[in-house]
């Protein structure tokens, strides 16, 4: 093992040395960053699959690897293929000034502090990012596959936490493994943090709906919370609201714990979520339509109309745009969550770019039709989890408010976000079958006594 080291570690040192005088350091940096981040993160990773889940360290390993192969992908399609056209350009464009007016002395060193919301919030993120690690484009894009990465872990220890029975390797592998798991939330952009912040809300809730609540758990939700607000408030919106439902669901199930005091704790937490999820709304409704006047029951009506037009009418041109699921009604939120949920499927991809996601989701879609026992058992784990409420109820909310996207690069991207909450569905653990009763066997001597009576009435 330890030859194995010094062989690697002259091997780096020489390609580290020819990429410094063949290739730019906006290459280059990566070799700087890649070994920090992996020097970092295995020993943490070891440590947190010790024990009984040591079996998935391996998993969590292949997962860094892939998504570091994943960002080499998105980085040739976004400077290569699109030639720059991408947003991820956009942002290391004002990081790298931002980094070197820093670098120069014109500008204070505390304009780093990550600040504002949406696309702002990661300008000034991948400013910080140039400032430690130079402005490396693809440097910077190993770094926020870094956080991406530490979102899967967050979401897989939020499984193991919460939901009881779990297909764990399954999971896992899906979770690290999965084309989508590994492509998009791999560049510089609000996926990566967004999915660091999604996977440690998601972390924290778990034990605040697993009866496991404690000051750190509280901590770690906020947190989560407050990334997800920065870059996408609406995504807070639904995760807290899914959190005030599961909450309230566990009161009525017990499954957050069956005390007295455990409940009424629950109760007011969910009041506090309430609240919380009252305020999240208000700065989503600004953030999503700033232009609109604010006030009134009416109005508010008025701002999400506008605001699903908005969408509609901003993601129906391209060349990936699709007519979506009218919604006139209740009537329709089903079709509407399950098409948003599913897309794009075989038939509807029309380029290379579509069919990869179209394959993974045809193959997940064939995959619960033989994991059918699974799906049946959904209803019984909520019960069990308030957990699978919770990502029940995140899944059914994305699924109506994206359900006026009509591009399925924006559609794909957006539900890789929540993709986590679903695959957990395929690793619930089967419904028990019903065993059959049959009448007892008779034994030999039984049978011998049995056919001695005959004789003898015969």
């Amino acid at each position: 093992m330890e030859r194995i080291s010094i062989a690697a570690a002259i091997a780096y040192v020489c390609v580290l040395g020819w990429a410094m005088t063949a290739m730019s350091y906006d290459m280059w940096g990566a070799l700087v960053a890649a070994p920090i981040i992996v020097v970092i993160t295995v020993p943490l990773v070891r440590r947190i699959f010790a024990g009984e889940h040591a079996a998935l360290f391996p998993f969590a390993v292949a997962g860094l690897l892939a998504k570091f192969g994943g960002s080499l992908i998105r980085y040739y399609v976004s400077y290569v293929s699109y030639s720059g056209w991408a947003d991820s350009n956009d942002y290391s464009l004002h990081g790298s000034k931002l980094a070197g007016a820093v670098r120069s002395g014109s500008a204070s060193p505390f304009t780093l502090i990550p600040g504002g919301l949406g696309t702002t919030f990661i300008d000034h993120l991948t400013g910080l990012v140039y400032t430690v690690f130079g402005a490396s484009r693809l440097a910077g894009f190993f770094v926020f596959t870094w956080m991406g990465y530490w979102g899967a872990v967050f979401f897989l220890r939020a499984a193991l936490v919460a939901v009881p029975g779990l297909s764990v390797k399954r999971y896992a592998g899906l979770i690290f493994l999965a084309p989508s798991m590994i492509y998009w939330p791999t560049a510089i952009g609000k996926e990566a943090w967004l999915f660091m912040s999604l996977g440690l809300a998601s972390y924290g809730g778990a034990h605040i709906l697993a009866g496991r609540a404690s000051w750190w758990s509280f901590f770690l939700t906020s947190l989560g919370m407050g990334g997800t607000i920065l870059a996408r408030p609406h995504f807070a919106a639904i995760w807290v609201a899914g959190l005030v439902a599961a909450l309230f669901v566990g009161l009525l199930t017990g499954s957050g714990g069956r005390g007295l005091q455990s409940r009424l704790f629950a109760g007011v937490l969910a009041l506090v979520a309430l609240i919380a999820l009252v305020l999240i709304g208000s700065v989503t409704l600004k953030f999503l339509n700033p232009q609109s006047s604010e006030g009134g029951s009416v109005q508010v009506t008025d701002r999400i109309s506008a605001i699903f037009k908005t969408a509609t009418t901003q993601t129906s041109q391209g060349h990936s745009s699709f007519v979506p699921v009218a919604i006139n009604g209740p009537q329709d939120w089903p079709e509407a969550v399950l098409r948003t949920l599913s897309r794009p499927l075989l038939n509807e991809a029309r380029s290379l770019a579509e069919l990869i996601p179209a394959v993974e989701s045809t193959l997940l879609l064939l995959w619960a039709i033989f994991n059918i026992r699974r799906f049946a058992n959904i209803p019984r784990m909520i019960l069990k989890s308030s957990y699978v409420f919770f990502a029940l109820a995140v899944l059914f909310m994305f699924g109506l408010a994206f359900a006026r996207i009509s591009n399925l690069g924006i559609l794909t991207r957006e539900r890789s976000l929540v993709l986590p909450l679903l695959l957990l569905m395929w690793c619930l653990p089967p419904l028990p079958r019903r065993e059959v009763e049959r009448p007892p066997l008779w034994t030999a001597a039984e049978a011998a006594e049995a056919a001695v009576a005959v004789d003898a009435s015969t």
